[in-house]
């Protein structure tokens, strides 16, 4: 025996053998087996590195998040001075679907090894993740500095301003002249340019996109992504035949790749040539049978034709093939929800549980929050108000007149929306009620003509459903308030509902010096007004809905709700 491996049995403090027996068994997919391996390690060698970092590995792939962050802590007190512990926990942290808890370890992190480039460029990162648009633009800028000819640090330095859609349209003319300063320095890395037409798309100076995009197409013209960036500049332009000029080019002097051939389809199609966009599909699907792209395009062949449900079984299929893809099953939600005939297609249901018991109202600014932290916590039923936005006088006006004529053709606008630079959505709005909401279906997918017609019918159904639900009084109706409004304003509100029977209101605002966040106020039977520490698109040190707070105001009020029903019954 070699004394190499003399000292491999004698225990190495890199690689010992423990440790390697121990991911033998994790790559065997025998986790029971690895975590009594790793524990009896542990307790012969509690403080070796490389036994809690297999550790670390063995109860993330448990699933158990409290024990991988204390193995990985462990690591860190092991190596004080290494990164290992910091990334390892970070990583688990975005796997384990918990980077919200990442600001400990990221603090501690940003004290020690703030000169690590690696370190720097996790933390930006989950800057980024978390929406926190001042801290990634920090760290990436830290990362410039110590790394000053990285363009891809250069570039995600650039770009980290774009962060939420709230005052985005002031951040993007400064992300564009970085973009500028970044072709000065960096004159030869593509994907800027690429970015820099996206960024013009969002801004929606297309005449800028059309002339840069055909400048740098004509500098780099074997650059796949900004070949595609130009195609999406015609689409955007409304030239659908150099789309397909665009990505036909594209397609025969590139090597076969599934986002060119999702591109093509989509070129087909959007020029109604249908039959080949087909036989396209069907040929990158045989070559590509799990990619998502191909699959998406697969589906909205059928909803550029008008044919809804055969979209829905396009999609139905796809998730099949990949049950476990996210952006599918999305995609499949919303197609049910918004483009399918509620009389041939089986509406998504509520889950049975806390949330099922509320309606939206939709509310002011964000309306749609409350419907997100719904689907987010399991509950995801059909509404008209769910995605909506209205302020309180339209609110009770539309409520006092029973929603009269919402749905009908003269009262109903259908427009559309850029919600990212290759995304422009159709948006419905009530014109006298001016109710407007969300409908997520792309202007690419759907003609405007046969969608206006939906949507009217949609409407009509959902006004239908609303009155039912409000005539029978099972249900806690939710108004979500963007500013403080006052209690009169909220008591209207519930003389509003209550005309349709024994309904219940909660009114939900941010919290203040006079409220605390995840409290309940009374203001009178069946009249709430709950309180969060944030919305949605707030700035400041936080990620998302303040869920806790929606859970927390939201139990409460379906507590007060059911005792004051069982008294009633008594």
């Amino acid at each position: 025996m070699s004394p190499g491996s003399t000292s491999q049995q004698a225990g190495s403090t890199d690689r010992p053998a423990d440790a390697g027996a121990v991911r033998a068994l994790l790559k065997a997919g025998k986790l029971i087996e690895a975590e009594a391996a790793v524990g009896a390690a542990l307790a012969a060698a509690p403080g070796r590195p490389a036994l809690l970092r297999v550790a670390a590995a063995v109860a993330e792939h448990r699933g158990d998040l409290e024990a991988t962050l204390a193995r990985w802590e462990a690591v860190r007190a092991a190596e004080p001075g290494e990164l290992t512990g910091f990334i390892g926990a970070l990583r688990s942290l975005r796997r384990l679907g918990r980077i919200d808890l990442a600001e400990p370890i990221l603090r501690e992190g940003r004290a020690r090894l703030w000169d690590n480039v690696e370190f720097v460029v996790m933390a930006a990162q989950v800057a980024t993740t978390t929406k926190k648009v001042e801290e990634a633009e920090q760290a990436w800028r830290r990362a410039t500095e110590l790394a000053p000819d990285n363009p891809e640090y250069a570039l995600s330095a650039a770009m980290a301003l774009i962060g939420p859609r709230k005052g985005r349209r002031k951040r993007l003319r400064v992300v564009a002249q970085r973009l500028e300063q970044h072709h000065q320095q960096f004159a030869s890395h593509v994907p800027a340019y690429t970015a820099h037409v996206d960024v013009l798309r969002l801004m929606l100076a297309l005449p800028d996109a059309d002339r840069l995009s055909a400048e740098w197409c004509a500098r780099f013209p074997n650059d796949v992504k900004l070949a595609l960036a130009r195609a999406g500049v015609h689409e955007d332009l409304g030239r659908l035949d150099e789309v397909l000029a665009e990505v036909t080019a594209l397609r025969a002097r590139t090597p076969p790749s599934p986002e060119v051939e999702a591109a093509y389809i989509r070129a087909l199609s959007g020029v109604g040539r249908y039959a080949d966009a087909e036989a396209a599909c069907e040929a990158a699907r045989r070559s590509w049978p799990k990619e998502r792209a191909v699959w998406l395009e697969y589906a909205r062949i059928a909803s550029r034709r008008a044919d809804w449900a055969e979209s829905v079984r396009r999609l139905e299929q796809a998730r099949e093939a990949m049950p476990k893809d996210e952006a599918l099953a999305r995609e499949l939600r919303t197609l049910r929800a918004q483009l399918a005939d509620p009389d041939s297609v089986p509406a998504p249901q509520p889950s049975e549980g806390l949330f099922g018991h509320f309606e939206s109202l939709g509310g002011t600014g964000m309306g749609c929050e409350f419907a997100m932290v719904q689907r987010r916590l399991g509950t995801d039923a059909l509404g008209l108000l769910r995605w909506a936005r209205t302020e309180p006088p339209e609110m009770i006006a539309a409520l006092d007149s029973e929603f009269a004529g919402v749905g009908d053709e003269e009262n109903t606008e259908l427009n559309a929306v850029r919600v990212a630079a290759d995304r422009e959505e159709y948006v419905t709005r009530d014109k006298r009620y001016l109710m407007e909401s969300h409908t997520f279906v792309r202007t690419v997918d759907a003609p405007a003509d046969k969608m206006f017609q939906q949507t009217c019918r949609r409407l009509r159904f959902l006004r239908g459903k609303l009155l039912e639900d409000l005539r029978a009084g099972e249900k806690i109706f939710v108004y979500r308030a963007e500013e403080p409004i006052e209690d009169d304003v909220v008591v209207a509100l519930h003389a509003a509902v209550a005309r349709y029977g024994d309904n219940t209101l909660l009114c939900v605002m941010r919290a203040g010096t006079e409220h605390t966040p995840r409290t309940l106020r009374v203001l009178g039977p069946g009249i709430f007004v709950g309180y969060v520490s944030h919305f949605l698109r707030d700035t400041g040190d936080h990620r998302g809905s303040d869920i806790e707070g929606w859970t927390a105001v939201c139990a409460e009020a379906h507590r007060l709700w059911r005792e004051a029903g069982v008294e009633d019954e008594d």
